[in-house]
């Protein structure tokens, strides 16, 4: 009888696990020569998507399926849970690039009040595209 209790929350787990396919993402975020302690402009973000079951790439990613979060604080940054960061020159896949599945875009507050400090940052990049889901975690130090 017991079994017979527990077996539809089973079930539920079960499925839910099927709904979603892998993806595969690596991205590199760089502050470059724009993002720096006491300015506001943005850092550049390079990543690379494939499906992780095929090992194809997917070339119909666009802004409206990327995420950017932060699983931490940087110590006197003062602007985490003010509305988070933003994407911005969504490009990709960009045509010229050597490997298909390659994206490039920009990352900035997204409160224009908001300036960096210095420190190590990380981001949460999640990407969901229909049914694939994928998320990276990449670094970048702004000084």
């Amino acid at each position: 009888m017991k079994i017979l209790k527990y077996l539809p929350i089973l079930i539920i787990f079960g499925a839910s696990a099927l709904l979603g396919q892998t993806a595969d993402v690596q991205a590199l975020a760089a502050a470059g020569t724009q993002a720096a302690a006491g300015n506001n402009k943005v850092v550049t973000v390079v990543m690379y998507v494939f499906d992780a079951a095929t090992g194809n790439p997917v070339n119909n990613v666009t802004a409206a399926d990327v995420t950017v979060t932060s699983p931490h604080t940087v110590l006197g940054q003062t602007c985490y849970g003010a509305g988070g960061y933003k994407i911005s020159n969504f490009a990709g896949p960009v045509p010229n690039a050597s490997s298909p599945g390659y994206y490039e875009f920009f990352v900035n507050f997204a409160q224009t009040s908001c300036t960096w400090v210095k420190g190590d940052y990380q981001l949460a990049i999640s990407i969901t595209k229909s049914t694939l889901r994928g998320q990276v975690a990449v670094g970048f130090k702004i000084q």
